[in-house]
């Protein structure tokens, strides 16, 4: 039942990420830029051809290919109930959601839709989809630490007690 679940969340942040997308391609792409919050994050129209902070620019079949292998990856995983716990299973679904909608985005436009931009420091444009991944793999990194670093103190534990 939590595989079932877990893909249908899959599928509604994927459509979420696509609504958005397509509010920035009849909204934003006309003017450019819109002020949201004023000081801290903007809306502004970017089409990119790369991946973060525009690395890899015009590598589309490429990065289409790697998100892809991943997806399937972590959906064949998913579905086989390899992901034990409900962190695991969050941050796959995150993850799988956001390179959902930016591979739909680089294979029917040829481009990944961004238009969140910090005004407060030097960032890189992103959306939702970049969301999903960013938190979603932010997340499994700081809980697999916490794990080493726990697994690490039971170990000096056991080796005090023997």
């Amino acid at each position: 039942m939590k595989k079932y679940v877990s893909l249908i969340i899959i599928a509604l942040l994927a459509v979420l990420d696509q609504a958005s997308k397509v509010f920035a391609l009849n909204f934003l792409k006309p003017v450019g830029t819109a002020k949201f919050l004023p000081g801290i994050l903007g809306l502004r129209y970017v089409e990119n051809t790369g991946a973060v902070f525009g690395s890899f620019s015009n590598s589309t079949v490429m990065l289409s290919v790697i998100t892809a292998v991943i997806i399937i990856v972590g959906l064949v995983l998913l579905v086989m109930g390899k992901f034990s716990n409900k962190v695991y299973r969050t941050c796959a679904v995150l993850i799988i959601a956001g390179g959902i909608g930016n591979l739909y985005d680089r294979i029917v436009r040829g481009f990944v839709v961004d238009f969140f931009d910090f005004q407060f420091m030097d960032f890189a444009v992103f959306n939702v989809a970049d969301i999903f991944v960013t938190v979603g793999s932010f997340v499994l990194i700081i809980y697999l630490i916490v794990g080493m670093i726990r697994d690490g103190k039971n170990k000096e534990r056991q080796s005090e007690q023997a």
